[in-house]
Parts: C-alpha cells; structure tokens; sequence
C-alpha cells in the first residue's frame, strides 16, 4: 500500500490515464513532502545561502532519490520532515491542555501515515524510542532522574494513554495483518540488511549505475559503485563531510550530548540494521519479537541516515559560519556544500514509460476477461512478485478483481507459500476451489490461453523453472508452463 495508488485510483474516474495519475499524484506528494524541509531551513539555519542549498541538497537527496526511482512509493519518506516537525512542535509545548490536542493529532497522523508508509513509520517511531532512551540516560543527576518520572507519572493520560492506543494498533496490524502474508526467511531480509563500508556508495539500481555522477571515476576507484538495493548509500561527499561534522561536534568544548541525543539515536538505529557476515542485531528480534519480521528490508533506513546526514551538515555549517565572520571561511563552506549538492545529483533515470503501465499480454485479453470472468488469478511462466503488481494493476483498468496480492493483509486462510520456492503453487488452487461456485473465475498465464477455473478443469501443467543459484542449492520461480 502506498500514498499514491490510494489517489491515482480516485484519479482514473478524471479520465487520467494509469500512467498519467501515478505520475502526477506521485511528484505532486514528493513537491508537498519538501515543503517541510523548507520549514526545516527556516527554523535551523540563520543563513539565506546555507537554507537555500539546505532545501536542494534534501530534494536531491542521493537515498532517497536512488531508492525513489526503484520503488516509487518510498514517496512517503518525503513527509518524514513533517513529522519531525509536529513532534519537534509538541515537545516545546508548555501548556498540557494544548500539548494533549497535539500529542492525540499526532497519533491520527501517524497511524494514517503508517498505513500508508509502514516503514517509515516504524522506522520514525523505532528512532524516538531510541532518543527517549538515551534522554533517560543522560540526564545528569538523580533528581533531575526522579523528576523526570514525576512527570511522566503526572502526564500518564496526556502521554502514554495515546502512545498505548497506538502500540495495540502498531501490534494488530504488523502481527495480525501483515505477518499473514507470505513469510520471509531471515536470510532474505539478512540480504537486504545495510553494510557499513557501503555506506558512501552512489551506484543507483537497474542499469541507471553512475548517470549523471561528476565524481563516477572515484567512485568505480573506491568500488563504490554496486548496483543493488541493498548498497544505496548517501554518497562520499556526504559521508566525508559527515565524518567531518561529527568529528567537530565531539571535539566542541561546548558540546552537549543531550542536544545532539537524536543523532546518536539515528546512529544507533543504523548499527542495530547493519549486517556483518551472517549476523545482524535485528536478526534476533526478527526471528523473535512481534512486529520487527515485518521490517524485511531494512536497507531501507539509509534514507533516514541520508537525510539527517545532510541535515547535520549544513547545521553545523551554519554554526561555524555564524561564530565565524571571515569571508574565507563563509566561503570554503559554500564551496562543500555547492560539491554536496554536485555529489548528491544524479541523471533521470530511464523513467516511468507509459509502456511499463501496461501488460501487453494481459490487456490482449481484456475483452474476454470482462466478458467470462468474476474474477481471476494471474501467474506468468518464470513469474516473481511483480506478477502480483501487474494483476492488480490490471484489475484496476478494466474492473475485474483479481486474488492476486502482495504486501499487506490477505483474505482468511490466504495460502503463504514463497515466491522462491521448489514445488508449484498448488494451495493456491485448492483457496480457489472454496470460493463461490456461483463466480466465474479465471487463470491467466502470460500468452496461453485463458482458463476457467469450473467444475469441467481438472488439472493445470503447473512447473517450476527459471534456475536461480543461491548459496549453492537450486531453487525455483514458480509459474505454469507456457507450453
């Protein structure tokens, strides 16, 4: 589920094509989401030029963008600024009455945002968790301690009531729904686990590589330039300047760990994602705790690590600057941020082609679907789970509903079996046969004929092909044969 198949499906009754809707829904969000990040420049950073280069490197943001054009409803990320942003707005409130309005606003939005970004919300809440904690931690003395707990103690209903309600939705939705869907082995989701030393990688995906980088030499010298979903990082410009930024903070004679407890936080939750050989820490919750096995791909908090990487910059930046009056310094800054803002740059990638919005092989029998079928199940010969995409995206044109599904809550009793597997889909048939007989269904196998699933179908060729090596043992997309 995603933001903007919620609105492009409200669009196709305007008469946009599929294509046009999700692309115009899609960017309009993403223009929307860095609003905040204008907000952001506005409250942080005392200098026009800093807030101005601020606001172009966050929209140009190297994970972020990278991870956008594989999958474009990583769109709700870019509204991440904005939670801040109502968090950082509650925090600094004083009076309770108007604290309790936000703090229950707040979790309205963030369970829609949820339903809409899953995670980018468990990875917002998982990170404040964090931050809370180490507030704890770093408090200074016993009665600042015991004063702390007083007041949470006295803030119980305008606080932790909400927050309950919330972590009893959180649970019911990840360990009731979500877990309900085809399980993930830990090794998978160990694959797509973020690696340390590929931090400042720049490689996009899908043959975009290097496209548009001024600094691609260095990066194919470096070996920074691997091409999966899994590499992403932020860059080397960003990853150097952030070691260099980190660096000034914890030598700052003025430094207060407590103002910075956010970072650490980010930080924390990155080495908690990290993978080293075959061991991840949130290997172990996900092998044993409710909820993190939903979090499958946890590469994906690279964005995080990216845009707050690119926050710190040019905060601290605009700290130096500001104690600084000499030109030469205002100066030597700009020019890192203008090779921030050069570095985070890539080319467009090949785009959304239209062409891409439209199964060929489905749409050809688009007539006879509407016309014999209820409703129908499509599996294409060396099918993976974008065959799931296409059959709903294809439902959606031409009105018929499909049982294919990916990536949220299945019907009672939903077959989950694996997309990689060794034997042929067969559960699925057999949830089929218990559906009302009264419904016409149908099977649909890329360029083969069109099958009804009645009483006279006896059997279906289903065969497992499309050799894939994995750690030395063969394994198999399943799919029907095409012959």
């Amino acid at each position: 589920r995603d933001w903007s198949s919620d609105v492009c499906s409200s669009d196709l009754f305007l008469n946009f094509s599929l294509a046009n809707s999700w692309t115009i829904t899609t960017i309009g969000l993403v223009v929307i989401g860095n609003l905040g990040s204008v907000l952001i420049a506005k409250k942080y950073l005392e200098s026009f030029i800093l807030q101005l280069f601020f606001v172009i490197s966050m929209c140009l943001s190297l994970s972020f963008v990278l991870y956008f054009t594989l999958n474009p409803n990583i769109v709700g990320y870019s509204f991440l600024s904005w939670l801040y942003i109502f968090y950082k707005n509650i925090e600094s409130e004083t009076k309770q009455f108007f604290r309790q309005i936000k703090i229950n606003t707040f979790i309205v939005v963030l369970l829609i945002y949820a339903l809409s970004c899953w995670y980018g919300a468990f990875f917002f809440i998982f990170t404040l968790g964090f931050k809370y904690l180490l507030d704890i931690i770093l408090l200074k003395n016993k009665v600042n301690f015991k004063s702390k707990i007083q007041n949470l103690k006295l803030n119980i209903l305008l606080f932790f009531l909400p927050l309950q309600i919330f972590l009893v939705w959180l649970f019911y939705y990840v360990y009731v729904s979500v877990v309900n869907q085809p399980y993930r082995p830990a090794k998978e989701m160990l694959r797509n686990s973020p690696r340390i030393e590929l931090l400042a990688n720049g490689a996009n995906v899908n043959g975009a590589y290097l496209s548009g980088s001024f600094l691609k030499d260095f990066y194919i010298y470096l070996g920074l330039d691997k091409e999966n979903e899994y590499t992403i990082g932020i860059g080397i410009i960003a990853f150097i300047l952030l070691i260099f930024v980190s660096i000034f903070h914890l030598i700052n004679k003025n430094r207060s760990f407590k103002k910075y407890t956010l970072a650490y936080s980010i930080g924390l939750v990155y080495l908690f994602f990290i993978v080293i050989g075959d061991f991840s820490i949130h290997k172990i919750f996900f092998e044993n705790i409710p909820g993190f096995n939903s979090i499958r791909c946890p590469s994906r908090y690279v964005i995080f690590v990216g845009y707050f990487s690119i926050f710190l910059i040019f905060y601290t930046f605009d700290k130096i600057i500001k104690n600084n009056k000499d030109k030469k310094v205002f100066s030597v800054f700009i020019v890192l941020s203008l090779l921030l803002i050069l570095d985070q740059y890539r080319s467009p990638f090949k785009g959304w082609d239209e062409s891409q919005f439209i199964n060929t092989d489905l749409m050809s029998k688009k007539n006879e679907i509407i016309k014999n079928c209820d409703y129908f199940y499509y599996d294409k010969p060396g099918g993976w789970w974008y065959d799931q995409i296409e059959a709903m995206t294809f439902a959606i044109q031409v009105g018929v509903p499909t049982i294919n599904g990916y990536s949220g809550a299945f019907p009672p009793n939903y077959p989950t079996e694996p997309f990689n597997s060794e034997k042929p889909p067969l559960k699925i048939f057999d949830w089929i046969s218990k559906v009302d007989k009264n419904l016409r269904g149908c099977f649909i196998a890329g360029t083969t004929p069109l099958k009804k699933l009645n009483k006279d179908l006896r059997t279906l060729d289903l065969v497992g092909f499309t050799q894939v090596e994995t750690d030395g043992k063969n394994s198999w997309q399943w799919a029907v044969s095409p012959n």
